[in-house]
């Protein structure tokens, strides 16, 4: 666990230069990029948890598991991490962007997020399974309760969402972050430590 934090430690050392650039030539709003760069971190963290292929780390092994809600009450633990892990996926897009404050909008995208990750872990050691994009999706869909809810009380809340969808920018920010540099630098790092 010690090792996953010093990760996104490192991966969040690198997006900042990322997010200075990114806010002089697209967002020009600090508030907004700083806001941009918690989900970015999040986005990181989520890209290692998962166990997201790397440039330094792809290997081909098929592993898949079709088998839908079965595998999930055997594994509650595993089930109950994967709802979680995507629980803040399902907060921010909405607080971000208000194309998201559409219950479907933000389910579309946590779907298609999950079922981006569990195709690309066939490029890993990591198994392919649906119970996972289930479980994440859930996870997505608490998330945007716990935003409504949320704003309901702390209506300031939703106004900090802005109308350009700028979430793809971020996104790519983070893949090339976590896919060409962060691997190279945390295997340096760990060699002088």
């Amino acid at each position: 666990m010690l090792n996953k934090l010093i990760e996104i430690l490192i991966s969040a050392v690198i997006l900042i230069p990322f997010f200075g650039v990114l806010n002089k030539v697209r967002f020009h709003n600090i508030k907004q990029s700083v806001l941009y760069f918690v989900f970015a971190v999040y986005l990181s963290a989520v890209y290692l948890f998962v166990g997201m292929p790397t440039l330094q780390f792809i290997r081909f092994e098929l592993s898949l598991t079709l088998l839908p809600f079965l595998p999930m009450i055997a594994d509650m633990k595993n089930t109950v991490l994967n709802i979680f892990l995507f629980v803040p996926l399902g907060i921010m897009l909405p607080f971000l962007w208000k194309r998201y404050n559409r219950l479907t909008d933000t389910l579309i995208f946590g779907f298609g997020m999950s079922v981006s990750i569990e195709v690309l872990q066939i490029l890993t050691y990591r198994a392919t399974d649906v119970n996972d994009i289930i479980a994440n999706t859930l996870g997505v869909v608490f998330g945007y309760l716990i935003f409504c809810g949320t704003s309901q009380v702390v209506p300031s809340v939703s106004k900090l969402a802005r109308n350009k969808n700028e979430v793809y920018v971020i996104i790519l920010a983070v893949f090339i972050v976590m896919f060409f540099i962060q691997p190279y630098l945390a295997t340096f790092l760990y060699k002088i430590m």
